[in-house]
């Protein structure tokens, strides 16, 4: 930028004059104003091309908050489809544990060199069963979707607020044996207790008779789900019940109801179901892994958009950048311009004070030099 006072210096001489004193007031103030008249247009200038750009980055702003939210509701659907494909995961290899504990039974039982402790196999089959009900009826999400028909979850397919629903399937391992006369056997798998209820659901202390797995409690006969059963057996007294067995979810047992492993037809009807609840999880888990590829296709796709938009408003920032840039270019050579023909003008009234010395004292004089400069 010209230096105004400089070249005044120059002209003058380097000379401090009552003159030369006035006029660089006079240019300062006239710098100032100027400077700032500069920097008001400038700022006008950019506000006016930031105002032209505004509708476009708003735009992408908004389009950019609706695939946020889209993926943000695909996400928390995928938790929990996610969540209970674990869940299944998890199911699986305690049915595969329950079956490997199971042939082991058999192995032992087969070799003579073993002494057979089907108790000790009962016990981890009972025990892989509380693991079996712990994951299907405890998850840290909202949707349960193993232990319930009608549980569910929606996701969304498009920003138009579209959604598909996946349902959840029973797969609970609850199970009860049914009197004639009403009463319900429940077991109660915290405390390994088989109990008989007049009602159900029960209050605690109502049931009148009950007995602890591996304690007395086996099975006489079961066909289909006609079951005979004793509580007691080890017992002086004894007592057998007959009902009719209904089972729930993946229509798992417990021990007792396989003979408590002692016998083949207990192992081969508790390897039956162990491999018919396998195939029920792996129809589960193929369902779930079907709607998790579409969730994620649907994600991919948010996201794929929600990157595109942002690279849109980089662009735009960048036109608007540039944009401003040039304007603030043009007007600073305009500025120049001014500045130095502003300059010039004071060099020629120098030149002309220089040329008629005595007419600083005449004020219409200077005057109309002013004017004419």
């Amino acid at each position: 930028m010209v230096n105004i006072f400089s070249t005044l210096a120059a002209a003058a001489g380097g000379e401090t004059t009552i003159f030369s004193a006035q006029t660089n007031m006079t240019t300062t103030r006239l710098n100032n104003q100027m400077s700032r008249n500069f920097e008001q247009r400038v700022n006008d200038e950019v506000s006016r091309i930031e105002s032209s750009f505004a509708s476009e980055l708003n735009s992408t702003v908004i389009d950019e908050d609706k695939y946020t939210r889209y993926r943000t509701d695909i996400g928390e659907a995928l938790d929990t489809i996610k969540n209970t494909s674990t869940r299944l995961d998890g199911v699986l290899n305690r049915l595969d544990s329950m079956i490997r504990n199971i042939n082991q039974a058999q192995q032992t039982s087969e070799d003579p060199d073993e002494f057979f402790r089907p108790a000790g196999y009962a016990a981890a089959h009972d025990s892989y069963f509380r693991q079996l009900d712990d994951l299907i009826q405890n998850t840290r999400v909202n949707d349960n979707l193993l232990s319930s028909n009608t549980s569910s979850t929606r996701y969304p397919i498009n920003l138009n607020g579209t959604t598909s629903q996946v349902y959840g399937n029973d797969l609970t391992t609850k199970y009860y044996i049914e009197e004639a006369d009403g009463t319900k056997w429940y077991p109660d798998q915290s405390s390994q207790i088989f109990r008989d209820y007049s009602d159900y659901p029960f209050t605690e202390g109502d049931e009148s008779v009950s007995m602890i797995y591996g304690q007395g409690l086996t099975v006489d006969s079961i066909s289909g789900t006609d079951v005979d059963f004793t509580i007691g057996a080890n017992g002086a007294s004894p007592q057998s019940y007959s009902g009719t067995l209904h089972r729930e979810g993946l229509e798992v047992l417990n021990s007792w109801l396989y003979d408590g492993m002692e016998t083949q037809d207990g192992r081969d009807r508790a390897l039956e179901d162990l491999y018919a609840a396998k195939e029920a999880v792996k129809v589960e888990l193929a369902r779930y892994d079907l709607v998790t590829t579409t969730l994620n296709y649907y994600d991919e796709i948010a996201a794929d958009q929600i990157h595109g938009i942002r690279e849109e408003r980089i662009t735009i920032q960048s036109e608007a950048a540039e944009a401003i840039s040039l304007k603030q270019q043009e007007m600073m050579l305009q500025y120049q311009s001014v500045q130095s023909a502003l300059a010039q003008s004071l060099v020629v009234q120098n030149e002309y004070k220089s040329l008629f010395p005595g007419i600083s004292n005449d004020p219409l004089t200077m005057r109309l030099m002013n004017v004419q400069v």
